[in-house]
């Protein structure tokens, strides 16, 4: 029987996402495998704990809640207005807090599991420490960091035993310490900049970035592996574009016969209820034209919005802030 070590991190507000990856995972296993699900709990709720443990029924998989030491993230940086919360940083302490896993495969809770994990678990890591797909954004990124690969952190296949051996959870806080003002990605800054030499590109299919309906990688990969859903828009928002496509109903199919099943018809119900803002959601050159009346967006660097006033463009610099882990 092959073991399959996964780790997944969130607060209470993502619990119901977290399940639609493991549902996704336990839907395409592989033959007799087991899987050993470690989630980092950042505020997960009783009742929340309780429906993800459920998963344990079908006797293919394991659920053991891990508590994060905040202490360790109280000089991590995040970005007032951002949708990314203090949780992301727990990947970092990934291979002290699971001490008895040589590997584990890191996933976010945005993604859903499209095939099996096997080949992707089992691949060889040729002395490297961190094996991931490269970033949507990675070239602007890598110039940003002066560096030569940058991979997304929302798929990674962790070399844990190496790692603790190397003390690279250390190396990459002292990286914090020295650099906050380069971080602009939060912790997938930290990973690329500090394990830099360490890290090994995998093929796109294990992490098919989705950030809006054009011009991402699904487009590019007709039967991805991983589907990762980047960015604010995700398959359960309302009024959004990106639920009108079928990356949408890969999240609800894994939600079917879930503890959270009934946010399905929920949710039909809140989209016929905003269907009119839906329907007049502005798209093409009518959705062209207002932007370039008034807008309002972030730029490729993470700390700069920019505003448009009648085509005139104003470039507006965020402020940072540090949030301690409580």
């Amino acid at each position: 029987m092959g073991n399959i070590a996964i780790c997944l991190s969130s607060d209470d507000n993502y619990a119901q996402h977290m399940g639609a990856v493991i549902s996704s995972v336990l839907n395409n296993k592989n033959g007799d495998e087991y899987f050993n699900f470690y989630i980092i709990d950042s505020g997960i709720s009783s009742s929340n704990k309780s429906k993800l443990k459920e998963f344990e029924n079908s006797n293919v998989c394991k659920i053991e809640f891990l508590q994060p030491d905040f202490e360790k993230l109280k000089n991590c940086i995040i970005f007032k207005g951002n949708h990314i919360s203090l949780a992301t940083y727990n990947r970092l302490l990934i291979p002290e807090i699971i001490p008895g896993e040589d590997k584990i495969l890191y996933l976010d809770s945005d993604i859903i599991v499209r095939k099996p994990l096997t080949e992707l678990f089992n691949k060889d890591f040729d002395n490297n420490l961190v094996l991931g797909v490269e970033d949507i954004a990675a070239i602007n990124s890598a110039k940003r960091l002066g560096l030569e690969k940058y991979i997304n952190a929302g798929v990674l296949l962790l070399n844990t035993a190496k790692m603790r051996e190397e003390r690279s959870v250390e190396k990459m806080f002292n990286w914090i310490n020295e650099n906050k003002e380069k971080i602009e990605c939060h912790d997938q800054d930290i990973i690329n900049a500090a394990l830099q030499d360490r890290i090994k590109y995998i093929d796109e299919i294990y992490n098919a970035q989705v950030l809006r309906e054009k011009n991402s990688r699904f487009d590019e990969i007709p039967d991805p592996v991983i589907i990762h859903f980047l960015g604010p828009k995700k398959p359960w928002t309302i009024v959004k574009p990106l639920n009108s496509t079928h990356w949408g109903r890969e999240y609800f199919t894994a939600l079917k016969n879930t503890p959270w099943e009934s946010f399905i018809k929920e949710y039909r119900k809140k989209v016929i209820l905003y269907s009119p803002l839906i329907l007049l959601y502005p798209t093409g050159w009518i959705r062209t034209l207002i932007r370039n009346i008034f807008s309002v967006k972030n730029t490729g660097l993470k700390d700069k919005k920019i505003i448009t006033i009648l085509g005139i463009q104003i470039k507006i610099k965020r402020r940072k802030r540090i949030k301690e882990g409580k």
